[in-house]
C-alpha cells in the first residue's frame, strides 16, 4: 500500500504535514508492507497551478491508495472517492509520527471543517 501525504518540504518522514493540501509543493509517498515502512519517496508537484481533480489524478498515477492530510475541500474529496483512494483528514505533525500511528492503528485525528464549504 502507498500512502500520499502533503509535506512542507522535501525531507520525507522528517518533514511536517502541509496543512494546505491543494497548495503543497511536495508530497511524501510512503510504501507499506506487512505493517512496516518499505520505501519513502518525495515528489515535487509537477504543476504550479492546477485544475480541479489534477492533484488527485497525479496522486493516483503515483500509485497511492490512501491520502492522509489535515483537510481538503469537498470537491477534492469527491475526486479521491471517484478514483478509489481513501482519505483520512484531521492529521497534523511530523510525517514519520503520522505514519507510525497509522500502522499501529492509533492515528489521532482532529476536527477539521472546510471554511469555504457550505453545509
Amino acid at each position: 500500500m502507498i500512502i500520499a501525504i502533503p509535506s512542507r518540504g522535501p525531507r520525507g518522514l522528517e518533514d511536517d504535514i502541509n496543512e494546505h493540501f491543494g497548495r503543497s509543493y511536495y508530497y511524501t509517498f510512503v510504501s507499506l508492507e506487512e505493517n512496516q515502512i518499505k520505501g519513502v519517496e518525495v515528489k515535487e508537484v509537477p504543476f504550479s497551478e492546477h485544475r480541479p481533480g489534477q492533484i488527485p489524478e497525479w496522486i493516483k498515477q503515483n500509485g497511492a491508495e490512501c491520502v492522509i492530510c489535515w483537510g481538503m475541500g469537498r470537491r477534492a474529496q469527491e475526486w479521491f472517492e471517484k478514483l478509489g483512494i481513501h482519505v483520512i483528514m484531521g492529521c497534523s505533525g511530523k510525517i514519520k509520527d503520522i505514519v507510525e500511528d497509522y500502522i499501529k492503528g492509533s492515528l489521532e485525528k482532529g476536527e477539521w471543517e472546510c471554511g469555504k464549504c457550505e453545509e
